[in-house]
């Protein structure tokens, strides 16, 4: 099967490289670096995501609904909206009944709601929210002109006994080698997603958070 390059993974994503060549990053033995949006040292390597959608969001943040369990009736799935929190199974009436109306403001309470409603969406199954409200939803998050940071590099190799932390929310990379005793370790508090061809090494060690995602091209 053909090797999908990066750029053209990245092109889903409405990411363009231009005629830049990411880098590759190591971390060397016993040390450890902290991959975050206020690195300058990183800047070249960081990009910015502009969901104009819900299901832009779902598909490169989120959960597939493939990967998840269709809810019951009665029963829906929650997570925080864009943040990382277990998901769990409660009544359908911790979400939202009433349909939100496309307008261009929302009050608070309404905008709570949304959160709620999209924290669903994204990260559990999407038939957990009425279709009813995804317009609402997708005006919702192209008024946001919401930019996600993301850090994009070629391979990356963590040597043994180092540690990267990944404290955004996405990472994209060809390869990903991870030595004996070596560590990538995502943030708590909100959701990472990890897109790359493979991921090789001894130590294959990634912390991971209720909601995290690592994904490989198909």
């Amino acid at each position: 099967m053909p090797q999908i390059t990066l750029a053209q993974r990245l092109k889903s994503f409405n990411l363009d490289l231009g005629t830049a060549n990411p880098a590759d990053i190591d971390v060397p033995a016993n040390q450890e670096l902290v991959l975050d949006a206020s690195n300058t040292k990183l800047k070249a390597n960081l990009k910015y995501l502009e969901p104009k959608s819900l299901d832009d969001v779902k598909k490169w943040l989120g959960n597939p609904d493939d990967a998840l369990a269709k809810p019951t009736v009665g029963v829906r799935t929650i997570a925080s909206a864009l943040s990382i929190a277990p998901s769990r199974s409660v009544a359908t009436s911790m979400l939202p009944s009433a349909i939100i109306p496309v307008q261009p403001s929302y009050t608070q309470a309404e905008s709570d709601d949304l959160h709620l409603l999209a924290g669903a969406y994204v990260y559990g199954h999407s038939a957990s929210v009425d279709v009813k409200q995804k317009p609402a939803l997708d005006a919702w998050i192209a008024n946001l002109k919401v930019r996600i940071p993301v850090f994009v590099f070629n391979n990356i190799n963590v040597a043994a006994g180092a540690t990267l932390h990944v404290n955004i929310s996405a990472l994209f990379a060809n390869y990903i080698t991870v030595e004996n005793t070596g560590r990538i370790k995502l943030r708590g508090g909100s959701k990472t997603s990890i897109h790359a061809a493979g991921f090789t090494g001894k130590g294959r060690q990634i912390v991971l958070h209720p909601g995290d995602v690592i994904r490989r091209p198909h």
